[in-house]
């Protein structure tokens, strides 16, 4: 991944990530519908209702 130079970062598959897991950045999260990139220095969290939410 690519943010001012290159990094390396994992990578998720969405349905496998449990609830109110934090994931820190740089990170990806896949699914069928859509791809979440998640920058250094952010971090994202799986929601009690599957949605993603970040904060920096």
């Amino acid at each position: 991944m690519f943010f001012d130079d290159w990094v390396e970062a994992p990578i998720y598959w969405r349905d496998d990530v449990p609830i109110n897991q934090a994931i820190e950045g740089p990170a990806i999260i896949e699914e069928y519908g859509s791809t979440i990139i998640i920058p250094p220095g952010w971090k994202a969290l799986v929601g009690n209702h599957g949605e993603v939410r970040m904060n920096h």
